[in-house]
């Protein structure tokens, strides 16, 4: 049963992986060495320390007589016994006297080195022409001693070292190389995971720093093509937006053209009813009182012999046909002028209860001939006003005439006057006539208007009277160049209320109000 070897993962697993066996296979082999070669020195050392010492006694003995003095060779022997490599010595004659087999002095005393051959022997020749032999056996137990304890120091040496080399590479690498792979592989999960982009500091000069440098190189260029990309994101969104409000002001303009085309349309086609109406209208309203004046005058011609009476009565509705022409053509210059910006006014002061009277004068007999009741409520108090006085008896008149003109016999026209509260000037010209439907309120305030597009058959576009469709756009006209306004209140069960503003500074101070003002100043 195999199992499988698992690698190791970490760059600082395999970097031990591979530094810590080079190390011990390089450390054993050079302790071992050192460990051998100090212990030949130690060895050399012992042997050179007892050699000296081992002479030295030799040369004691040689100066005696080892055999005439037993004591004193025995007593030189002893001093070896100070070191304690020596296992045992012994001083032998050598010339073959019968005591050649007995030591003259020995070590350990009487015993010397007759058992065995332990250790290291050294032999020695004593006095003249070497008559004795010194023996010496040293042991080696002191080598052994000092082998293990150097091998233990050697195996100290070697652990303490690996664990250091060991701690060291460690944090060598965790500072050289791990810092910056940590930070290097941080900025890059950061990159992966948000998109930012961070700048590693702390590269050196060394390979490591400049994979970092190129990194952040690296990123450096992606960021700047990412804000590249950005702006030309945003110039193309700000493109297509520009575009879109383009094609919405196109759009716009398109909406706004096709409207501006269709009022035109409208308005010319307008234009052209209105040109129609115009025709129709002036064509039978000129033709009228034409055929009038012509026919008397024809008469009047024919009969020399009539009746004073008769031809007086003849004159006179040419006389009144020449002046409802006159007063046709006078309208129609009148807003031709007013439409031009050719109409002038001349501006005097009118006391307002006298103009309102006066026009009123003026058409009683009208309203008396069809039985309408026509009355007027002046202003509480004299009102001066700086107008055109033309122009305000037109407005009055105009008004007063359809007013009557539009009321069936039995009914009311009031005419009222006053200041507002704002201090401007209102006139009001009510009927309980015929009225005016809604949706023709616009119509009749347009010239020619009376006429509408004959299709009613009722109220004030039936055409049951005779008239240009003038009266009420020119009223209306002239108040709003003296800087007023004209509008219609109507309906067809309550009839028509027409009012008339014009702005207070218009107002003049009468002659008493002013002789007070001046007295009270």
């Amino acid at each position: 049963m195999s199992f499988p070897i698992r690698r190791p993962r970490g760059l600082l697993a395999r970097f031990l992986l591979i530094l810590m066996p080079l190390f011990v296979a390089l450390a054993i082999p050079g302790i071992g060495l050192l460990v051998h070669y100090s212990l030949e020195v130690d060895q050399d050392v012992l042997a050179a320390r007892f050699g000296n010492h081992a002479g030295r006694v030799a040369a004691a003995l040689a100066r005696h007589d080892a055999a005439a003095v037993p004591g004193l060779a025995q007593d030189l022997l002893s001093s070896l016994a100070a070191d304690r490599a020596l296992v045992c010595a012994e001083l032998r004659p050598l010339d073959g006297t019968p005591a050649q087999d007995a030591p003259v002095a020995a070590l350990p005393p009487r015993i010397g080195c007759r058992f065995g051959e332990q250790g290291e022997s050294l032999s020695l020749p004593v006095g003249e022409s070497g008559r004795y032999r010194l023996l010496l056996r040293f042991s080696d137990a002191e080598l052994r001693e000092a082998a293990a304890v150097e091998r233990n120091l050697a195996l100290s040496v070697i652990a303490l070292a690996f664990v250091i080399a060991l701690a060291t590479s460690a944090l060598g690498f965790r500072f050289i190389v791990g810092r910056p792979l940590r930070l290097l592989l941080a900025a890059i999960e950061e990159a992966t995971a948000t998109g930012r982009r961070r700048r590693i500091r702390g590269g050196g000069r060394d390979e490591l720093g400049r994979v970092i440098e190129a990194f952040n190189e690296l990123q450096q260029r992606d960021v700047e093509r990412e804000n590249a990309l950005r702006a030309v994101n945003r110039q193309l969104e700000e493109s297509r937006q520009a575009l879109r409000r383009l094609n919405a002001d196109l759009e716009e303009r398109v909406a706004e053209r096709t409207a501006e085309l269709a009022t035109r349309t409208e308005e010319a086609e307008a234009a052209n009813r209105a040109k129609a109406r115009f025709l129709a209208t002036m064509s039978h309203e000129l033709r009228t009182p034409l055929s009038a004046i012509i026919g008397f005058a024809e008469v009047l011609g024919r009969d020399a012999v009539l009746e004073p009476a008769r031809r007086a009565d003849y004159l006179e509705e040419i006389a009144a046909g020449g002046r409802q022409l006159l007063g046709m053509v006078n309208d129609l210059l009148d807003m031709a002028r007013i439409d031009g910006g050719r109409l002038q006014l001349d501006e005097q002061e009118v006391e307002l209860g006298e103009a309102l009277g006066a026009s009123v004068r003026q058409v009683r007999a009208q309203a008396e001939a069809r039985g309408l009741s026509l009355a007027l409520q002046p202003p509480p108090a004299p009102l001066s006003v700086l107008v055109d006085p033309r122009g305000l008896r037109q407005i009055l008149l105009k008004l007063l005439s359809n007013a009557v003109k539009f009321t069936p016999p039995g009914g009311h026209v009031e005419v009222t006057a006053g200041r507002r509260a704002d201090g401007a000037v209102e006139i009001v010209v009510a009927d309980d006539g015929c009225g005016i439907a809604e949706e023709q309120l616009d119509a009749v305030l347009q010239p020619f208007g009376q006429g509408g597009d004959g299709s009613r058959t009722d109220g004030w576009l039936a055409r049951p009277h005779e008239g240009t469709g003038l009266g009420l756009p020119l009223a209306k006209a002239l108040a709003e160049l003296h800087g007023g306004s004209l509008s219609l209140r109507s309906s067809q069960t309550q009839g028509t209320t027409v009012l008339v503003t014009l702005p207070a500074w218009r107002l003049r101070p009468l002659e008493a109000e002013a002789s007070a003002l001046a007295d009270s100043a």
